[in-house]
């Protein structure tokens, strides 16, 4: 059932990106939204750099749609395997690191790639203001290798790639995620007192593939 609805949703997407292309009222009618500027990956910082990998990968050096057996996380950075994702946590460098779960369908195929990246700074200032520059720092990669993002709510922001040949469809979406509470408390097993983990913010990074 899932399979079916997402065919479904590929192909009126499809047909609506044809449509619009189509209808589309040339440039001098409507005002165009400005062209954001290409960032190459070399550009970047070294954890992004550490993130991505490559310029034709979207996380990791894996793109969605390769074969589970495109992954090529090392072991020591393995958390856990299911059924249906497999779950690494890399460093990125010292000031961040990643919890990403690559998501794979009946046929091992990559179909979404879920990822969170968490700052590692000693005090609760110094995480926001990482969080802060890698969420600003990913939004302008994106918006320069995808274009525009197609919606903007919140601190949500979309992007889509569409491949005509291939009748496929990549969604990635890029969120400011803030914890609900500003702490957690915890029981030391060891000392039978209660710990105080201050909740930082951090950024989530989905990339989705329809096909």
């Amino acid at each position: 059932m899932s399979a079916m609805l997402n065919k479904l949703l590929l192909s009126l997407f499809l047909s609506g990106v044809l449509l619009s292309s189509c209808n589309k009222p040339k440039c001098e009618e409507i005002p165009c939204p400005e062209k954001p500027k290409v960032i190459t990956l070399k550009e970047c910082s070294p954890h992004l750099q550490a993130l991505i990998q490559n310029n034709k990968s979207h996380i990791r050096g894996v793109q969605v749609g390769m074969p589970l057996s495109a992954i090529n996380e090392v072991d020591s950075n393995f958390v856990s395997n299911t059924s249906f994702y497999t779950s690494f946590s890399p460093d990125l460098d010292i000031n961040y690191w990643a919890q990403i779960d690559y998501y794979f369908d009946e046929n091992n195929i990559i179909d979404k790639v879920e990822t969170e990246i968490i700052p590692g700074g000693l005090t609760k200032n110094e995480d926001i203001l990482l969080v802060d520059s890698i969420y600003s720092e990913m939004r302008e990669y994106l918006s320069g290798k995808y274009g525009n993002s197609v919606t903007n709510t919140d601190l949500k922001l979309i992007w889509n790639e569409v491949d005509l040949r291939n009748n496929s469809l990549t969604i990635f979406s890029l969120d400011y995620d803030i914890p609900e509470t500003p702490q957690s408390f915890y029981e030391n097993k060891i000392t039978g007192k209660i710990d105080t983990v201050d909740n930082s913010p951090t950024v989530k990074y989905v990339v989705k593939f329809l096909e």
